[in-house]
Parts: C-alpha cells; structure tokens; sequence
C-alpha cells in the first residue's frame, strides 16, 4: 500500500543508486587539508603518492637457515651433502660487518640482512651442524633462492596510491610503511537536507487539510 501510495502523481522513480550518482557527479571538492595518516581513514587523497623508499629496503632472508654463495651447494643430496664453514650469525634488525666466501656459511634469521658474498639462503630444515662447526647441506639451491631483494615489493618512486584514492586501513599501513606520517586530503562537503513543499508542516505545528508533517529533514 505505502510503495502504491508513493507512486501516484509520479510517472517515474529514480533509484537511490541514480540519484546519489546524480548528485556526486554536481560535487567538485577543491579544498584540500593536510592530515596525520592515520586520521585519514575513508577520506580522500588530494595527490598521487609515490613510494619514498624501497620495498625492501635491503636484501634480505626469507627463511630461517644459512647465507651461502650458492654454487657451493651444487650437487647436494642427502647422499652427498656439501659441507662449509660456519663463520658467525646474523639476527634481524642487527647491523653486521660480516662477510663471507666460498666455503663459507652465516647462521641468519628470516628479515636480517643478506651479507656481502653471499647470494642464497638455504633452509635450517636442509642444514645440519657437526661437531666441527661445519654446516652439512643436503639440498641445493639457486642463486637468489630465499633472499627478498631490495626493491622487490615496491620500487622508489613507484606510484603506490592514485589521486583520489578513498583510504582504506590496507592503504593507511601502506603509507606507514614508507614513514610517511601526514598526507593530503580532500576537505569534507557539508551536506544539508531540506523539504520542500506547501504541504509540509514541522513537527508541533497544527497540521492543516492536505498537509503533511516534514518527517525527512
């Protein structure tokens, strides 16, 4: 009955859909504000952002297990094993002056830095240690196998947000992960609604023949 009622007098209805298209397409937002980052949650960026750094910003383990140059494990089986020298070990976020050779292994931690000379990381689950300090590998591995090279996941100066952009929490972490702290956004429309119409009568008022109370705004 109420749907039937709202139709008489109207040959067609727009769609809320349409209509909150209609009216967006009328809005140019021009002022910007400058925000702390995670105060930015649903609004608009005013600008593209590219990346300041690298992603990652330095080579680096992605397993937990030994840095090696990776031609020494060549041929490796459990039934021929290569064997290096274990020279030291490298945590995450630790500032290391190691390096290595042929025949050698670093111990190293999954995020700590690659070090210079080696070129692979081979599993703690393909390792064994001896009673020589010596590393017993039983399965090869590629150059490049288990490091995350600088830049992989995002190259400096890489476009990682368009203008326009409405933020979402993924898109905030992101930012942070580039340091950046404070962003550019697009200043919020105020929105008013209002009636019209003679047949309108506020809320307390006496209500007249053929008028109705103004119940939208």
């Amino acid at each position: 009955m109420v749907n039937r009622l709202r139709k008489i007098g109207f040959s067609k209805l727009t769609s809320v859909e349409d209509a909150v298209e209609t009216l967006f397409s009328k809005v140019t937002l021009t002022r910007t504000i400058e925000i702390k980052t995670f105060d930015a949650l649903n609004r608009i960026i005013a600008t593209a952002i590219e990346s300041k750094i690298d992603v990652p910003t330095f080579d680096r383990s992605a397993m937990d297990g030994y840095a090696v140059v990776a031609k020494d494990t060549f041929g490796a089986s459990p039934k021929n094993p290569k064997i290096v020298q274990k020279t030291g070990k490298i945590e995450i976020g630790e500032v290391s002056d190691l390096s290595m050779k042929n025949g050698e292994a670093i111990r190293i931690s999954t995020g700590a830095a690659i070090p210079p000379g080696a070129d692979a990381v081979v599993k703690i689950e393909d390792t064994e240690i001896n009673e020589n300090n010596e590393i017993i590998i039983y399965n090869p591995v590629a150059p490049g196998k288990n490091v995350s090279k600088q830049g992989e996941d995002i190259k400096k100066g890489e476009t990682i947000l368009k203008k326009g952009t409405e933020l979402k929490p993924e898109h905030l972490a992101l930012l942070s992960s580039q340091g950046i702290s404070a962003i550019k956004v697009k200043v919020k429309p105020r929105v008013s609604v209002f009636s019209t119409g003679d047949e309108l009568v506020e809320v307390g008022e006496p209500l007249g023949r053929n008028q109705v109370y103004n119940s939208n705004t």
